[in-house]
């Protein structure tokens, strides 16, 4: 009998694909890691859509950083990434300067791009009707296989 996980799996491959859609439609795409990184797994009651830790901020943007945490090199480091991945020349030619500039700026400001696609990457990925048909579709599915297999237990008696 097939698990409720792999039909959930299943039920999630073309939200998956919506959502690479979306992303690179919202110009979303530098390297492509996030994308890449995107895999369905399946848990004990069904499948969960994974991807790297900075979809939240795809969806929801990333606000200031607050005072006394300056966030690390983290931030400017995948700045740098970005900036080498996007093929950004510098007026100036300094890349690391340019690096420090717009980690600076985000964390003053955040980061929404709101005059660049905005945010709400999952959002407008995926409507709440097609959520409603996959987990539809998973329940319409599981329900035939019990179905059938209560079915074909009373055969055999």
């Amino acid at each position: 009998m097939i698990s409720i996980a792999d039909l959930t799996k299943i039920a999630l491959e073309p939200l998956k694909e919506q959502i690479i859609q979306e992303y690179d439609r919202k110009g979303m795409r530098a390297s492509g890691d996030f994308a890449e990184s995107l895999e369905i797994e399946g848990t004990f009651n069904g499948a969960v859509i994974k991807g790297n830790a900075y979809g939240e901020q795809l969806e929801e943007g990333r606000g200031s950083t607050s005072k006394g945490h300056s966030g690390g090199d983290y931030l400017i480091d995948r700045i740098r990434e970005w900036i080498k991945v996007k093929n950004i020349v510098p007026k100036d030619g300094n890349e690391e300067s340019l690096a420090w500039a717009i980690t600076k700026k985000i964390h003053k400001e955040g980061w929404d791009r709101k005059d660049h696609g905005g945010v709400n990457l999952l959002s407008d990925a995926i409507s709440d009707l097609e959520w409603d048909a996959a987990i539809s579709m998973v329940a319409d599915e599981y329900t035939s296989v019990l179905v059938s297999g209560v079915i074909n237990k009373y055969k055999v008696i």
